[in-house]
């Protein structure tokens, strides 16, 4: 599997655990945690067509911390984010040894 492949996986794998926690949310009507839950996964497509690493950056860097902040119990994301953040170093250290 390329690295191109394997971030697909890991971002159709969030995008899947999203979309699992808001229907389970919506069973609660718990409508602001469905909000939540959608907000953090409503980019993840274009990520997924298009996964640059200025946005997987962006992604990972800004977007994430910002939903752990605001949501206590991410940590069902936990495994997939960590092998991320991996694929996402390797990538900025390939650039860094380009310039």
């Amino acid at each position: 599997m390329t690295r191109e492949e394997d971030i697909r996986r890991l971002l159709l794998n969030l995008l899947s655990t999203g979309v699992l926690r808001i229907r389970d949310f919506a069973s609660r009507e718990d409508a602001g945690r469905c909000f939540d839950e959608a907000d953090h996964i409503h980019n993840l497509p274009d990520l997924i067509r298009i996964p640059r690493l200025e946005l997987l950056s962006y992604y990972f860097d800004v977007e994430r911390p910002g939903f752990i902040r605001h949501t206590p119990d991410s940590d069902a994301f936990e495994p997939d984010w960590l092998r991320l953040g991996e694929l996402i170093n390797e990538m900025r250290a390939e650039t860094t040894k380009k310039a």
